[in-house]
């Protein structure tokens, strides 16, 4: 790792992302980055477990939680047959599927060698960041 602060607690982060992220043998890059991938979020997981809180009522008898359960999984195990033949696709609402067109073109662009690294990047925080009027 290339030192460039000598601020005491950005060189500390810097040490521990170095050693837990990029040089850990445990986790390969393409194991936690994101980069290129369709699903970069936990968003899909936090909204079943509000539905299946909701229907659970907070307070559901334990047999009943089993019985809740057991419906859930046949449930999500005919969702995945169907993902796996095409047959259901995840829903994303408009400004996210505009988000994301916008976020894969800037990647085809940097693959595409059209964009520099620092030009790639850039155009992605425009896309990520808070908007000014």
């Amino acid at each position: 790792m290339q030192q460039q602060t000598d601020h005491p607690l950005l060189v500390q982060l810097m040490e521990y992302m170095d050693g837990e992220w990029m040089t850990n043998s445990v986790w390969t890059v393409e194991e936690w980055s994101v980069y290129f991938q369709p699903v970069r979020t936990n968003n899909d997981t936090e909204g079943y477990h509000t539905r299946l809180n909701r229907k659970a009522q907070h307070s559901l008898p334990f047999y009943l939680l089993i019985d809740l359960l057991h419906k859930e999984w046949q449930y999500v195990s005919l969702q995945a047959k169907l993902v796996s033949m095409n047959r259901l696709a995840g829903y994303k609402w408009r400004p996210y599927r505009v988000l994301e067109s916008k976020l894969f073109e800037q990647w085809d662009k940097y693959h595409h060698t059209e964009l520099t690294t620092s030009s790639f990047l850039r155009a992605v925080s425009r896309l990520y960041g808070p908007v000014h009027n």
